[in-house]
């Protein structure tokens, strides 16, 4: 049985910010961004051929990224609050356990592990895993291979446009 694990850590692509109070979803640029992630990740699936995983914050942005994915796939995307953004009256020190259960649960899984979150939660979350403090733009991606200890950085890619 293959061990690979990889967790492809995605920010949300671009947010419709007609009215930032509400949990808006995408924008047409976070679409296009969201179809172009699932276009690069499809290959990827297909030529790996091990387990697939998706989990996203609950907020709306962060599901429609991981959907046309998750969908090309049939699968369900798990809605996992740990991978919220900050909440205003949480402290660093709860923020930063709150990531680190999620990591560490991730120990669980195989294959392709497809996680979405926001811009304030993956440079803690980069630095817990590999130490380093990673700023993505939206729509863009860290590849870890988290079958190693410690885990291992492969690639940041902060533009698919770029990496072709």
């Amino acid at each position: 049985m293959s061990k690979t694990k990889l967790l492809y850590l995605t920010r949300h692509a671009h947010r419709d910010v007609s009215d930032r109070t509400q949990d808006n979803g995408l924008s047409a640029k976070g679409r296009e961004q969201a179809e172009a992630l699932r276009q690069h990740f499809k290959k990827i699936c297909e030529e790996k051929g091990v387990p697939l995983r998706f989990i996203s914050s609950p907020k709306r942005r962060c599901v429609e990224t991981l959907t046309p994915l998750a969908a090309e796939f049939n699968f369900v995307i798990e809605i996992d609050d740990r991978l919220d953004e900050n909440h205003g009256g949480e402290d660093l020190a709860g923020f930063l356990r709150r990531i680190s259960s999620f990591l560490v649960e991730l120990n669980e899984s195989k294959g392709l592990i497809f996680a979405c979150s926001h811009g304030d939660w993956i440079p803690e979350a980069m630095r817990l895993l590999v130490d380093q403090e990673i700023d993505l733009k939206k729509g863009a991606f860290t590849e870890v291979d988290i079958s190693t200890q410690p885990p291992k950085l492969i690639q940041v890619v902060q533009s698919l446009k770029d990496s072709k």
